[in-house]
């Protein structure tokens, strides 16, 4: 566990990859299930709830530019300045391929028009596509 007060967090991403990021950080902010967003800061009251897709913002120290993550839900949970993160997909944006997500966007589009039943896996990769694609364009000058 990290110092108890501290003007820093600890924060560790994990996926079924092993650690996708691991690090102190100035804050975090994500999005939750509950229906807003949270951003996490040193010292905060001991926290869990489940992650929603959407994007993931890390304040890194001494980096004037956070570092933007599209992420497809998850776990958080928050004790004594760490934060550890439990998720099955989340990317940097700078990693996104839009061209690749694109076309693998039309074949999923094309399989739902064929298939006209509801497929809640296709309308779960869908979703999360449209959101990596999404995260993408919004950073873009």
């Amino acid at each position: 566990m990290h110092n108890n007060k501290t003007n820093t967090l600890y924060l560790q991403i994990s996926t079924l990859d092993g650690i996708f990021f691991e690090n102190e950080i100035n804050s975090v902010s994500l999005p939750t299930v509950w229906g807003g967003s949270i951003v996490f800061q040193p010292n905060h009251s001991p926290f869990i709830a489940n992650i929603a897709l959407g994007q993931l913002k890390i304040n890194q120290i001494n980096e004037q530019n956070p570092k933007i993550c599209a992420i497809s839900g998850g776990l958080v949970y928050v004790i004594d300045n760490t934060i550890k993160i439990i998720t099955d997909d989340i990317v940097f944006r700078e990693n996104i391929n839009v061209d690749e997500l694109k076309q693998e966007r039309d074949k999923i589009v094309e399989l739902l028009k064929i298939n006209d039943q509801k497929n809640n896996d296709l309308d779960l990769q869908l979703r999360n596509i449209n959101n990596k694609i999404n995260i993408y364009t919004k950073f873009l000058n």
